[in-house]
């Protein structure tokens, strides 16, 4: 039997799909991305972002990583919400998906058949 465990009203649309990452509940959307306690539902932190968040979120270390439509890659302390990547790729208008594999950052952006990549290093985006 399927049980709601909570839900929130979170402004403006275009909320990709939540990611479960230990006990924290991670959704991006229109006006950032949110991490709620994954049992009381309680708004543990929230980032603004420059656009809508349409990339998937991905743990990696003790980070989430995502992007915003304009470009700009993220990286957020699950523990605290705390920004430690904020940077707006060269040469790139619109991200469209992110993927990691391995210590790469891979960025589908300006439509799906351009790819870019980058090396991940703990706090840096190189």
């Amino acid at each position: 039997q399927k049980k709601t465990i909570f839900s929130q009203d979170l402004p403006g649309f275009g909320y990709v799909p939540p990611t479960i990452i230990g006990d924290i509940v991670v959704v991006g959307g229109e006006t950032g991305v949110y991490g709620f306690d994954l049992q009381s539902g309680e708004q543990k932190w929230h980032i603004r972002t420059t656009t809508t968040v349409r990339a998937p979120i991905l743990p990696y270390s003790s980070f989430v990583l995502t992007a915003d439509t304009s470009g700009v890659v993220y990286a957020v302390d699950m523990t605290d919400g705390d920004l430690v990547i904020d940077k707006k790729l060269p040469d790139i208008d619109r991200i469209d998906t992110i993927e990691i594999v391995g210590e790469t950052l891979l960025v589908a952006h300006n439509g799906v058949s351009n790819t870019a990549s980058w090396r991940l290093n703990e706090g840096s985006l190189g």
